[in-house]
Formats: structure tokens, sequence, C-alpha cells
């Protein structure tokens, strides 16, 4: 079962986050340290946000449409860069920051895999980079907002990047499960000093059963890690990290 946080809600003035070219009024809002999640009412997001059910899930449903149509490794937009071993990594022809696709299979139960993503706490648990990660919102049974702050890279050459990003949670036809990712803002997190904001562009997880325990886990992950770092030796230092992680994150995956 998930296991996801909770959030008490203490609402005043209006404030606004946005996601994909969307703006969405919420009430401005104090959390609590996070415990479990309350499930909301399918209507719960539009009484307190003015944006409408419909609008939040085709917006979700846009997000997988995209991220289904770039998983095919078949496709002439993917260069490989990874060909041995069990996973495998391709990284897309063109765009201004690193998108990588990657796929392999690891030794574990497929549901264990999902409650994994699902729980925002044990990120670190397979994410090297990730220094915390927390859910600050929920605007439906199946989409969240988390927050979530990197490590220094670069023996502290580089600030801390942090993250607020959307996570929709879906399943698909083929009885694989998937979570896609997008970048958003939310009065709870702030820009702040000590960390440089960075955006998850698109990301996305699909994790499909094999039977005897074993999961075809597939990767999608593009980010704009902002400040000094974007730039043409940042995008190289990035470049290499995005390469070499995917290798890492499926074998701390299958260790978690």
């Amino acid at each position: 079962t998930w296991q996801l946080l909770s959030v008490l809600v203490v609402a005043s003035a209006d404030m606004t986050f946005s996601f994909r070219g969307l703006d969405i009024s919420l009430p401005q809002a104090k959390f609590a340290p996070p415990q479990r999640w309350v499930l909301q009412p399918r209507r719960a997001v539009e009484s307190r946000s003015g944006i409408t059910t419909e609008v939040l899930e085709a917006s979700n449903r846009e997000t997988v449409r995209k991220v289904l149509e770039l998983v095919d490794e078949r496709s002439e937009r993917w260069a490989p860069v990874v060909e041995g071993g069990r996973t495998r990594v391709w990284q897309l022809k063109q765009g201004g920051h690193a998108c990588i696709l990657a796929k392999g299979v690891i030794d574990a139960d497929p549901r264990r895999v999902y409650e994994l993503f699902a729980e925002a706490q044990r990120a670190k648990d397979f994410n090297e980079y990730c220094e915390q990660c927390v859910d600050i919102d929920r605007l439906s049974q199946d989409t969240k907002i988390s927050w979530s702050v990197t490590k220094s890279f670069a023996s502290g050459f580089f600030k801390p990047r942090d993250f607020v990003t959307l996570c929709h949670y879906t399943d698909l036809k083929d009885g694989s499960r998937c979570i896609v990712n997008r970048a958003t803002t939310h009065v709870a997190k702030p820009v702040h000093a000590k960390y440089q904001r960075a955006e998850v562009l698109l990301g996305a997880n699909i994790i499909k059963p094999l039977g005897r325990g074993r999961t075809h886990l597939t990767l999608l992950t593009e980010i704009n890690p902002g400040g000094a770092i974007d730039n043409k030796l940042g995008a190289t230092i990035a470049n290499q990290i995005v390469k070499r992680s995917p290798l890492a994150f499926f074998d701390a995956v299958e260790r978690a």
C-alpha cells in the first residue's frame, strides 16, 4: 500500500502555482510535519484551488501521452549511450538539456518498486544525489507536489539544487504503472538563496511486471540544472552525471 505523507493546510490569502503553462490559484498554506496523506474527494482540488478537476486530469493525460511517445527507443530521435549490460541508455539527439532514456530488468517485485517511488522520504534510498525529499501538497488521489534538494556538486563548487515537482501516478493499459513528473512552483517552497532552483522539465518511471518477482523499469529524465551549471561547461558536467546515473539508479532501486 502507499505510505504517502500528509499535510495540514491552514488557508489565508490567495497564492498561485503553475505547471506546464497553467496558472492555478490556491489558498496560501502552512504545512504541519508530514504524517500521512488524507485522500481527498474527487472535487476537493476545485473547492480549494479554482482549477477544475477536468483541467488537472487533462494536463496529466497529456503528460502521460508525451512520455509514452518519447520512451520508444527505436525512434530516430534517440542516440545510444550505453548498449551493453542489463541497463541500456539513450540520449535525445536534440534539446537544450540532456534528456536521457534508460531501460532494464531488475530483480525486484514491481509492487515494491512502485511503493518505493511513491514514498518521498525514501528517495535517498535510490537517488545518490538526493539530500531530502518531502511531499508538500496533494491535488487529487493520484497527483501531488513534492520538494527535494540535492547534495552539493564538485566538492561544493556548485550549490545544492532544489526542485518543486508535480507528480502524477497512473496505470497503463498493458498493466504497467507509470509515474510522471514535471516542474511547478508552490508558495510553501519559494526560491531560496541557500539553493539553486532547478527544474524537472519532464521525468517518468514506468514499472512493468515480468513475473517471478522481476520488473522491467523505464526511466525518462530531462532536467534544467539552473544557475552557473546551466552553460556549456556545466552542460558537459551534467551530461556525464546523467549518463552514468541511470546505471547506479537501477542498481540502487534493486537493493532498496
